[in-house]
């Protein structure tokens, strides 16, 4: 469920969004995350994030909302699994 699901979904105070917006994100989760956090997870710099993605280098899938960029946790853990090498 996204963040906006949930805030219309249900009658939330201010504090108690901001505190399940900033909860630590697990690669486990199916949201929608920014570059920043796409960047803990995939343990690289957010720069590299943003030169890939003008590049097209790595192929990482994101989503443009306006001019947000997101991307779905549940492509980030697809991608990790189909560029790991054992």
């Amino acid at each position: 469920m996204f963040a906006c699901d949930l805030l219309a979904s249900t009658l939330l105070t201010g504090l108690e969004v901001h505190k399940m917006l900033n909860k630590n994100i697990s690669i486990q989760d199916d949201i929608i995350i920014n570059t920043e956090q796409a960047s803990v997870l995939l343990c690289t710099a957010k720069s590299t994030l943003i030169k890939w993605r003008s590049t097209g280098e790595n192929n990482i899938p994101y989503i443009k909302i306006g001019r947000n960029v997101r991307y779905r946790v549940s492509d980030l853990r697809k991608w990790i699994e189909n560029h790991s090498r054992t």
